[in-house]
């Protein structure tokens, strides 16, 4: 069996028809995931900002020089964390700018 591929990409084609910054699209496969606003990428990350960030996230990455205050002026555990269910568990994401 063959499978149309622009057909069933059609089918899953999400369309914009105004800019809501509470509404950003957010596509992945469970190791990668990407936030876009209505230009299909991240242009209005400060009008996002006040309601759903616009973020790159991934299972993979991560960083070779650790977070530390003496570097960076804040470490890991100062980031105040928005919780998430995620797989039947609440995990924290550092997702808000208030309180940062």
């Amino acid at each position: 069996m063959r499978i149309n591929r622009k057909e069933l990409v059609r089918r899953h084609n999400p369309t914009i028809q105004s800019f809501d910054p509470s509404t950003p699209l957010s596509v992945g496969n469970g190791e990668f995931a990407y936030t876009a606003d209505f230009t299909g990428v991240q242009t209005f990350c400060k009008e996002h900002r006040s309601a759903v960030p616009l973020c790159t996230m991934s299972q993979w990455g991560w960083h070779t020089t650790p977070v530390s205050r003496e570097r960076w002026g804040y470490h890991l555990s100062d980031l105040e964390l928005e919780p998430y269910d995620t797989a039947g568990r609440l995990v924290g994401y550092p997702t808000r700018s208030a309180g940062q």
